[in-house]
């Protein structure tokens, strides 16, 4: 999962929750130092519990199927598993982690 994805998340999420009327002050409390860390107590605390509930967030996908008969089962094995990583790629998109 991308970081910077699930950064942007997170912020829309903050503004959204407690800048609504007020945009501009939400994007000064998430402003950040130079680290990349955020200025202010409250959204870092708040970004580290995101991060967190994201981490604990695990999709399990079906193994990967193999084909061992015929060159038509062999294709639609190989359509099947290219379609797998896909949907991994777009989980993972999301900020949620997908294993196999």
């Amino acid at each position: 999962m991308s970081e910077s994805r699930m950064r942007e998340q997170f912020e829309e999420w903050y503004l959204a929750e407690y800048y609504e009327d007020c945009k501009e002050c939400g994007l000064e409390w998430l402003s950040t130092e130079l680290c990349g860390g955020y200025r202010y107590a409250e959204p870092a605390r708040e970004w580290k519990v995101w991060q967190a509930s994201r981490a604990a967030l695990v999709i399990e996908l079906p193994p990967v199927q193999m084909a061992q008969r015929s060159d038509e089962e062999a294709t639609f094995s190989a359509g099947g598993n290219d379609m797998r990583r896909k949907v991994i790629k777009v989980i993972e998109a999301c900020g949620v982690k997908a294993t196999a």
